[in-house]
């Protein structure tokens, strides 16, 4: 299964790697379809207040994709998002 995997994820990014070269897509989302990012977004980084749920370290913040952000909540390795919330 490793194998296979790891076989797919090098066609994958041969395929990238070409597709780039001609330019056939962009290695950079368009400014338009950005949104401002923690990145450093998790559950791990926020706080309960009697005012609601606070989020704190900011300092890697900036313009991302919208899809990275969310990935990053559900990939954070420290404190994991239980499955039922996870999308399908």
């Amino acid at each position: 299964m490793i194998a296979g995997t790891l076989k797919a994820w090098e066609k994958a990014c041969g395929a990238l790697d070409v597709a780039l070269g001609h330019g056939a897509v962009a290695d950079e989302l368009d400014a338009l379809l950005r949104c401002v990012s923690p990145s450093d977004f998790g559950f791990h980084n926020a706080v309960h207040t009697t005012t609601g749920t606070r989020f704190f370290d900011f300092e890697f913040a900036g313009w991302d994709d919208p899809a990275k952000c969310l990935a990053d909540v559900f990939l954070q390795p420290r404190i994991s998002v239980p499955e039922s919330f996870v999308p399908v």
